[in-house]
């Protein structure tokens, strides 16, 4: 798969509904809506995590979703608490660094 201009790699996938999909360290989503997603993540060929920083994966679910990592058709991927990508149902958009990869669902 290509690697994307903000950081890292995109792949394609699909899960069904109510799938987790977890990037390897941290569960994304309770109940994911069932279809086929692109992955932005920090390598190619990875799970997602890590390629954009909270505030980037803010503004992109705000921009094509409902801007809550916890609901809608774009999920983050990555480590949930005080140094990570979201907690508590909010983008930590303070916090500095690559934290957060995103599934944004394209079909369903």
């Amino acid at each position: 798969m290509p690697q994307n201009k903000i950081n890292g790699g995109i792949d394609v996938g699909s899960a069904a509904g109510g799938a987790q999909l977890s990037n390897g360290t941290s569960i994304v989503a309770a109940s994911v809506i069932g279809g086929i997603y692109l992955a932005l993540h920090n390598a190619q060929g990875a799970v997602a995590g890590d390629a954009l920083s909270a505030n980037q994966a803010a503004r992109i679910d705000t921009k094509i979703d409902d801007g809550n990592p916890s609901s809608g058709s774009v999920f983050p991927a990555g480590v949930v608490g005080a140094a990570g990508c979201t907690n508590a149902g909010a983008y930590l958009e303070a916090v500095q660094g690559n934290n957060c990869g995103l599934y944004i669902r394209i079909q369903g």
